[in-house]
């Protein structure tokens, strides 16, 4: 797998996010008087922010938190989509991010890693990467819901089911 960088407006994160570290002494209280969310383990957002998110944006965010974690991960499939600002179907269990190696393919709590052997075009946003909107691995890939393919730029939205 070959990963060729450039630049592109991908979306931010709907809320702040914030870790234990960032929040020091006062962590513990927050999140017991539930004035904290728990995005992702060890990423939090205010509750206030939090709470009234629709899902795709909550998905956004948790995309962000797993960012904040991997900082060297290209994020694929609905994780791209939703960075890009393509819509999401249905709610995702996973966030999406490629492996690097074969053996590397695994989930591992709320992270999904697919090996991918072709040439794929990835896209950066300051320390967010993730493959364009035009891969493969964006639109195609596992069952189950996902993003609209790049179909749905003309009006149409495409599931993997229906792009086979």
């Amino acid at each position: 797998m070959t990963l060729v960088s450039t630049l592109a407006r991908l979306r931010s994160s709907p809320v702040s996010l914030f870790s234990r570290a960032q929040l020091g002494p006062s962590f513990d209280h927050a999140v017991h008087g539930r004035a904290l969310a728990r995005v992702e383990p060890g990423v939090y957002a205010d509750a206030v922010e939090w709470d009234p998110l629709p899902p795709w944006d909550r998905y956004l965010a948790r995309v962000h938190a797993v960012a904040a974690r991997r900082p060297q991960a290209v994020f694929a499939l609905d994780s791209a989509c939703a960075l890009h600002g393509l819509p999401v179907l249905g709610h995702p269990r996973h966030v999406h991010i490629l492996a690097e190696a074969r053996g590397r393919a695994r989930i591992t709590g709320s992270v999904q890693a697919h090996f991918r052997t072709d040439d794929l075009v990835a896209v950066s946003a300051g320390e967010i990467r993730a493959t364009s909107a035009e891969s493969p691995a964006v639109s195609l890939g596992g069952a189950g819901p996902t993003c609209a393919s790049p179909s749905a730029w003309n009006g149409s939205c495409a599931t993997r089911a229906s792009s086979r």
